[in-house]
């Protein structure tokens, strides 16, 4: 309680769910008729994941890398439990400038720093989404 590892543990658990169950689910998902016509004409196994296995499943992995870069991002409650007083997190320095300075305009520019690096991914997100990489991972 109140280290930086402290923390880091808790964040890391916040995100267990989006990083091992959608990534598994991913690649259970991946067509297996078209690895095993990939190893029929002799791919190599590397090839066969990075060309065949990967790409089906890169978005489904892209989406969980996403859903977990915002939600410990934004994650306040355990970082302000574990964490305080001696590590503050930008989260927890936006709701203690709101709730303790008689001033709430830096807790308001604070929440929009905070909103600009999640704005940046998502466009980044639509951008790979709307580039085709769904149709490709499926032959398309």
């Amino acid at each position: 309680i109140g280290t930086f590892w402290g923390v880091v543990l808790i964040q890391l658990v916040g995100t267990l769910l989006f990083m091992i169950w959608i990534p598994v689910a991913a690649f259970q998902a991946v067509d297996r008729r078209m690895e095993e016509a990939a190893r029929d004409v002799g791919a190599s196994p590397f090839r066969v994941f990075w060309s065949i296995t990967l790409p089906q499943a890169g978005p489904t992995i892209a989406a969980a890398l996403l859903l977990s870069f915002v939600g410990t991002f934004y994650e306040t409650e355990g970082a302000w439990l574990i964490g305080a007083p001696q590590v503050r997190t930008l989260p927890v320095l936006m709701i203690s400038f709101i709730n303790n300075q008689p001033v709430i305009q830096f807790g308001a520019v604070l929440s929009v720093l905070l909103w600009i690096p999640s704005f940046i991914a998502l466009l980044f997100a639509r951008r790979v989404v709307n580039s085709g990489s769904f149709a490709k991972g499926f032959g398309g």
